[in-house]
């Protein structure tokens, strides 16, 4: 064995071996990062997969990478990506560490263009289904626009989101708190070498040995122990950084470590020391090796299950949490999509409760729905526009044959201003919301959209015999009292489910913090076992018992100064208590939640059946005074319609298109209402093709039904 050693490293081969040894150390390049990003993300996917153990919150194979499709998907390598251009003054002013090889624009796909159909205007500005009304003016021109349907809209944005990918990130990061965590207390290998090459001029002390190898261990192994989790910190605001026991042990040479539940720390290791003296006296080979064991078990301070595995037991937790709020952002998008509504329940309430007192309510801006109210109401605005045109013809007709004055000529006309600037302020609203529905849905602002305008056929008057016929007379109703609806939202959202484990995790942070106000009582046990003496014999596997050396020992520590221990106790105190009142108040506002939204639901229900009546009502009005105007003068006499003919009519037909937009509003209300209720209620079911085509069931049809329990332990 001593022959072949000295042929290895032999003067030869000395760098190379030297070489070979900082290239296995220092793993660098793309195909290591390659390699420990893949580890990483396969096991964050299997823990990921581990915790959809319910229905409720399962998802199957979680992607972390966006959608080749997305706009934002990686086209280069996610390891090593071409740096992106530069600012032009910072790249100037600033240091260049780094040579990359190629400088590349930040690179934005299209993709997800092929979710939305094209369609095309035609000369009198038509398109199939797509009114004249919809086509922006800023659009490019040399870009067909695509049509957004509701379902669409949804699909695009779970491609595009920022919000949704960043929730799916976050998946990842506490799964990858999970896995550090648990390899704290698995078995955890080093291995730790030094070599140093040295040569001594004769006239120096030790000129003796003049060239020598030295190999020796040198340094710690790098180990992993509880409560390391770089930024975890869940929803609830607990966090894994609690441990207080001392820890795994850290070796040097060659070794395995195990920390154990009870905070009992295990270590093995075999050091080795070789010197290789190439001239000199003492030219040859001298090899020694130590075999050592400890363990350490703490009795009190950092002892125990209960502080051991706290932050093992909080970052598994905390994935669960991520994992429900996963399941629940997902309702949320998927209704801030539809509605516009704040993906923040915080901002919700603060808006529901602003709209509640103002005396008119606030419409929302930005959403699908709202964009289809604020079309509808473009539209009808643009036929307002073109039946007080019609009547200003009319009226000019009669005034010339002095049948109306010019006052009531100029009441049409003013009427007619006042619908030009009506149908301008619609339709900047319009299109200023369609570009920020855009930014929701991470797309750029200046991509050509229209909105399907497959929904608004309900709305179509026929005023010929003033008949609504494709829009029903009511909408779904609630076959559910709220004190039910009220129960199955306690018991089935999963914020609240976080919220009463979040308790829990307070509850247990009592016993942790009350474990640092103990002393220190920790027993101890180190066992070394050396070879023969190099000088003698070099036998660097040559162990025997009566070269090992036994220690037992105690290390102990009154609790004389636990001032900062029992600050932290009491604090975990009030911590516990604020938890208690918080899980109180989240239950409340889950409450108020749907009760607000079944309000809403009621509301809006009966608003439809008034608003729908009141379009009848003011569609047989104008029919009715444009009769008036179209009776045939009597014979030999000259027609007088009267003072008050142009203001009949015109009030009649104002009555009408604010009658409409009220009746759209109101469905739309319904709409969001039904959606809200059903995300509070946590049995809005995404996939759904009615969610997006809003042809409601009543809401008894659609609560969910209870999956079995969990086994209890």
């Amino acid at each position: 064995m001593l022959s072949a050693i000295k042929t290895i490293v032999s003067r030869r081969s000395r760098k190379r071996c030297v070489a070979g040894m900082l290239a296995l150390t220092f793993v660098s390049g793309c195909h290591g990062r390659h390699y420990y990003r893949k580890q990483a993300e396969c096991e964050a996917q299997a823990v990921l997969a581990e915790k959809q153990a319910d229905p409720r919150w399962t998802f199957g194979a979680i992607p972390l990478w966006p959608d080749p499709r997305s706009r934002f998907a990686e086209v280069q390598s996610v390891d090593c990506p071409c740096m992106p251009t530069d600012d032009p003054a910072a790249l100037y002013l600033s240091p260049k560490p780094q040579r990359p090889d190629e400088v590349c624009p930040v690179a934005e796909g299209r993709g997800y263009l092929e979710l939305l159909p094209p369609i095309d205007f035609t000369e009198d500005g038509s398109a199939g289904s797509v009114s004249a009304v919809q086509q922006d003016p800023l659009a490019p021109p040399d870009e067909t626009p695509r049509v957004l349907s509701p379902r669409t809209a949804y699909e695009v944005g779970l491609i595009n989101s920022r919000e949704y990918q960043s929730r799916k990130e976050s998946l990842y990061l506490a799964a990858l708190d999970v896995t550090l965590e648990r390899f704290a207390f698995g078995p955890q290998f080093f291995a730790t070498q030094s070599a140093a090459y040295e040569h001594v001029g004769h006239l120096l002390p030790g000129g003796d040995r003049q060239s020598h190898l030295t190999l020796d261990r040198d340094g710690l192994g790098n180990v992993v122990g509880p409560g390391e989790t770089p930024g975890s910190e869940a929803p609830n605001g607990q966090t894994v950084n609690s441990f207080v026991g001392p820890g795994p042990l850290a070796g040097s040479g060659l070794g395995v470590g195990k920390l154990f539940p009870s905070g009992a720390a295990l270590l093995v290791q075999f050091a080795n020391r070789t010197v290789f003296e190439f001239s000199g006296p003492f030219k040859g080979t001298f090899s020694q090796s130590e075999l050592s064991l400890d363990v350490v078990q703490p009795l009190l301070q950092g002892g125990g299950q209960a502080v051991t595995l706290e932050p093992l037991t909080q970052a598994e937790r905390n994935l669960l949490y991520e994992l429900r709020s996963f399941a629940r952002f997902q309702r949320e998008f998927f209704v801030s999509v539809a509605s516009g509504s704040d993906l923040d329940q915080g901002a919700r309430l603060e808006v529901s409760q602003q709209s509640d007192q103002s005396s008119d309510g606030q419409r929302r801006r930005v959403g699908v729905l709202p964009l289809i109210e604020q079309l509808q109401t473009l539209r009808n605005e643009q036929r307002n526009l073109e039946r007080l045109q019609e009547h200003l013809k009319r009226f000019e007709a009669f005034h010339r044959a002095e049948e109306v004055s010019l006052i009531q000529v100029d009441q049409v006309r003013q009427d007619v201003a006042q619908a030009r600037s009506r149908v301008i302020r619609a339709r900047q609203r319009y299109f200023s919301n369609l570009d920020r529905l855009k930014i929701q849905l991470g797309m750029p602002t200046d991509t050509p959209l229209v909105l399907d305008e497959s929904t608004l056929a309900q709305f179509e008057l026929n005023e010929t015999n003033c008949r609504l016929p494709y829009l029903p007379e009511e909408l779904a109703e609630i076959n559910v009292d709220g004190q039910s609806l009220a129960q199955t939202a306690l018991s089935e959202r999963l914020d609240l489910m976080n919220s009463r484990a979040a308790l829990v995790d307070y509850w247990r942070k009592i016993a942790v913090s009350a474990n640092g106000l103990l002393g220190v009582l920790d027993v101890s046990y180190n066992g070394s076992w050396l070879t023969t003496d190099p000088i003698f014999s070099s036998q660097p596997l040559d162990f025997d018992a009566s070269r090992g050396r036994h220690r037992v020992g105690l290390n102990m520590e009154l609790p004389l100064v636990r001032k900062r221990e029992r600050n932290i106790y009491f604090a975990t105190l009030i911590e516990y208590q604020q938890a208690r009142r918080r899980l109180m108040l989240a239950e409340d506002t889950v409450k108020l939640e749907v009760r607000s939204a079944l309000r809403s639901w009621v509301r809006a229900r009966e608003n439809f059946e008034i608003q729908r009546e009141a379009v009848l009502l003011a569609c047989r009005r104008v029919d009715q005074a444009r009769r008036i105007l179209e009776l045939p003068p009597r014979a030999n006499e000259v027609r007088d319609l009267g003072p008050n003919a142009a203001r009949n009519l015109l009030e009649a037909q104002q009555d009408l298109v604010d009658a409409q937009n009220d009746l759209v509003q109101s469905w739309v209300d319904f709409q969001i209402a039904r959606l809200e209720l059903l995300r509070d209620l946590e049995s809005l079911d995404v996939n759904d093709p009615a969610n997006t085509e809003f042809t409601p069931t009543s809401l008894s049809e659609e609560l969910p039904v209870p999956p079995e329990p969990l086994p209890s332990l």
